[in-house]
């Protein structure tokens, strides 16, 4: 498993609080953890049928980091900004050789209200109101560009190595994300990421 998202990414702090949570399907389940995806093994734990394993919170968890064990396994990823009561996510993250060329987000922007900073206090930079971010991560070992086609654009957006970009969805509209030379990368989406 790899993980397409991380705290070192800039995200409104939608992953300032990046854990993934480990759950063994077989006894004497060894479960290899690098949190920073620098190749190195940090946290190394053995499972036991049922049991299960999330990487504490004192950990910074980096997009690229990546979960290899020698049983099945299933890997979920709970993400959030730290010391709200309410802004978490919860995904299920496949293993690398699930991944694909070709993913879909059917959810865009359902709310284009443009915020001013200047009526809404301690609101920062303008933004929209409920934007959809699709979230593109390259494992490859060269940059990919990922085309995208929705109901009234297309185009390409470039993902650097080992990098994970995002694409703000049009409004009511869903998307194809794909590749045409066939290279694999990961498309995670976040609704309401502001």
């Amino acid at each position: 498993f790899e993980l397409p998202v991380g705290e070192n990414l800039s995200s409104n702090q939608v992953f300032e609080l990046t854990s993934p949570f480990v759950l063994a399907s077989q006894d004497n389940t060894t479960v290899q953890i690098d949190v920073d995806g620098d190749g190195t093994t940090d946290i190394t734990q053995t499972l036991n049928q049922g049991e299960s394993y999330n990487v504490p919170v004192a950990t910074v968890v980096s997009a690229g980091a990546t979960i290899t064990t020698d049983k099945p396994v299933q890997v979920s990823l709970f993400t959030g900004d730290i010391g709200s009561s309410y802004e978490a996510r919860f995904f299920t993250l496949y293993p690398t050789e699930r991944w694909d060329s070709s993913y879909y987000s059917p959810v865009g922007m359902t709310n284009s209200t443009l915020i001013d900073p200047d009526t809404v206090p301690n609101s920062g930079d303008e933004y929209y109101d409920d934007p959809v971010h699709v979230w593109l991560y390259n494992p490859n070992a060269s940059a990919i560009t990922v085309n995208y086609q929705t109901q009234t654009s297309s185009g390409t957006i470039p993902v650097p190595v080992g990098s994970t970009v995002f694409y703000e969805m049009p409004l009511n509209q869903g998307a194809q994300f794909f590749t045409t030379d066939n290279s694999i990368f990961n498309a995670i989406s976040t609704i309401d990421s502001n």
